[in-house]
């Protein structure tokens, strides 16, 4: 057994239940997506650190801004619904 295994056995006991049909994920694949899971997570406390920055020292600029980025997270949010009830138009 490699020290891949090892640790992903360690990680994750109980592999997510796989459905006859679909493409598997490879222990390697599911491994990678858990650390990128890990590094996101620490990335995004430090983007709330920087908007409390960015609040406290630019108020008005910032909520510019924010208005900018919920503008842009509602078209995605559009697409991801259409892609999400199978209406790829």
């Amino acid at each position: 057994m490699s020290t891949f295994d090892l640790w992903y056995k360690r990680k994750r006991p109980n592999p997510v239940p796989r459905k006859k049909g679909l493409v598997e994920l490879s222990h390697k694949a599911l491994g990678i997506i858990d650390e990128i899971q890990e590094i996101r997570t620490r990335n995004n406390k430090n983007w709330m650190d920087i908007l409390r920055i960015a609040f406290q020292y630019a108020p008005d600029e910032t909520k510019k801004k924010m208005a900018d980025i919920t503008e842009c997270d509602a078209e995605i949010n559009k697409l991801s619904r259409q892609l999400a009830e199978g209406e790829e138009k």
